[in-house]
């Protein structure tokens, strides 16, 4: 069981928090007071840029000057809770009915926005890759600036056609990479979105698979930024490929205020008994 040291710092409309793991019970590697003292210093560090780095993506998100605005009003972006002195957390009095999302990840931190009660969860999903995209629209913005390593670009290569489901946290760690590559190398998703994909027998049925999904997806995510619908082909496409209907929620996790009235026609194309999950979205 690893152990981990977390950190927390509150801002109006959202917290950020930072996780890092310091040793590990299992094998008996327990976190020295150094290595507290050391963890807890990088973590004040790097919580420190929040203001300057996460505040202005924050408020170009409820800004609503983009095109993944359509669930806004669910979040409860005038909230402020401070954490009470005499502790330096969150009491139960302090957060009282208080919700938030799932975490956002983003260059080791981790984003809860606040949200009003009682959100269902593809909502709060929604919220979080809205957040992610959004920053996509932002002029001058350098938030995806550090994604230009090798490890950022083998997300593109090998995790594009990671399984996309219902909660955030299972294909949004990659997406933070995904779109970061994108950001930095439009090149690559454009080769990607052209590439017409050709069955390999020898490299069997999976491989084949997520090669077809990855410029499935390419194609998706092309659009998306350049605000074009996705087309009846490509909604065509994602049923065709199957996989227990991932394809089709990745069309409307995705999608815009632009691919909106496309996603009532997607809905339908679902299995019934999980569509009714996802009428919140369309």
């Amino acid at each position: 069981m690893t152990i981990v040291q977390k950190a927390e710092r509150y801002f109006k409309g959202f917290k950020v928090s930072m996780t890092t793991q310091v040793g590990c019970a299992t094998t008996h590697d327990y976190p020295s007071e150094e290595t507290h003292k050391r963890t807890k210093e990088y973590h004040d560090r790097e919580l420190a840029k929040v203001e300057a780095f996460i505040v202005p993506a924050f408020q170009h998100f409820v800004s609503g000057q983009h095109p993944f605005k359509r669930f806004l009003k669910y979040l409860d972006s005038e909230r402020n809770v401070q954490p009470n002195p005499d502790f330096g957390f969150l009491t139960q009095e302090d957060i009282g009915d208080q919700q938030w999302t799932d975490p956002i990840y983003l260059q080791n931190l981790e984003i809860h926005l606040y949200i009003k009660p009682s959100l269902s969860w593809p909502l709060k999903t929604k919220l979080c890759y809205d957040f992610l995209l959004s920053q996509t629209t932002r002029k001058g913005s350098d938030i995806f600036k550090p994604y230009v390593d090798e490890t950022s670009k083998n997300f593109f290569d090998s995790d594009f056609s990671s399984t996309v489901t219902g909660y955030f946290s299972n294909f949004q760690w990659r997406l933070e990479y995904i779109l970061g590559h994108i950001m930095n190398h439009h090149e690559a998703l454009a080769a990607a979105a052209s590439s017409k994909h050709v069955d390999m027998p020898d490299y069997g049925y999976d491989w084949n698979n997520r090669e077809r999904i990855k410029f499935f997806r390419a194609r998706a995510i092309q659009r998306l930024l350049n605000g074009e619908p996705y087309g009846k082909e490509l909604v065509e496409e994602a049923k065709a490929l199957g996989n227990n209907d991932f394809e089709l929620f990745f069309l409307i996790i995705m999608a815009s205020e632009v691919q909106a009235p496309e996603l009532k026609g997607i809905l339908s194309l679902f299995n019934p008994e999980l569509a009714i999950h996802y009428q919140e979205l369309v």
